[in-house]
């Protein structure tokens, strides 16, 4: 799904005519959905532009953070409940690596599957891939092939470094312990480059967070 602008653009804060949102952090609202890209707490004050991203025809408001320092990011994503209904917004969220909030009244009416609880979008592994793809490190023409040798090479020499091990996989099961391997699934890196064919057999899978998440970093590696 392609939006109007580029996800990770920094905004202008002292440039152009912004609505200021001094809350600390996005709350659940009767009138839109929210999808949450990092943490309140980073931020002494908030910026929201509305109508700044349209993603299938549809609109999207977006929550600048301002840091100290004055840089500003994505906080957060608002989805209108007049153009979103919460499923597509949930899976819009998931698939760019947000934490998906429905409107107020509405969750049970999205409420995942089991598996889905279980099994979801590792979003340091989205963050990862997307570093990967801006560098121009992306295998088009094989499958990734992934074995022991590899996941030992990831985890370093003492066997413990999950972050990066982690970040190499799509899928986090967070029902398993965070520092085993049991809890990373659906490879699709290897020595720093994303495989697209990985990406695209993820595409398919059953869990609907990881093939959304899937679909959209394949369609930024192109062809």
């Amino acid at each position: 799904m392609k939006l109007t602008q580029v996800e990770n653009e920094s905004v202008g804060i002292n440039r152009e005519k912004s609505d200021v949102d001094s809350r600390a952090e996005i709350m659940p609202s009767v009138t839109e959905h929210s999808g949450k890209f990092n943490d309140a707490s980073k931020y002494v004050k908030f910026v929201r532009k509305n109508d700044y991203l349209v993603a299938a025809g549809k609109k999207i408001d977006v929550i600048f953070g301002v840091t100290r320092d004055g840089k500003s990011e994505i906080q957060a994503y608002l989805y209108p409940l007049a153009e979103w209904e919460a499923a597509a917004a949930r899976d819009h969220c998931r698939a760019h690596g947000g934490s998906f909030a429905a409107a107020s009244g509405e969750t049970a009416w999205i409420e995942p599957s089991l598996e889905e609880k279980a099994v979801g979008v590792h979003t340091k592994a989205v963050e990862n891939v997307k570093a990967c793809i801006r560098a121009g490190r992306v295998n088009t023409a094989d499958r990734l092939k992934f074995g022991e040798a590899d996941r030992q090479k990831m985890l370093g020499e003492k066997g413990d470094n999950w972050a990066v091990y982690g970040s190499h996989h799509l899928g986090v099961d967070m029902s398993k312990p965070a520092d085993t391997r049991m809890a990373y699934t659906h490879p699709v890196v290897k020595d720093g480059m994303v495989y697209k064919k990985a990406l695209d057999a993820c595409a398919g899978d059953d869990n609907k967070d990881i093939a959304a998440a899937a679909k959209v970093l394949a369609e930024m590696c192109g062809e």
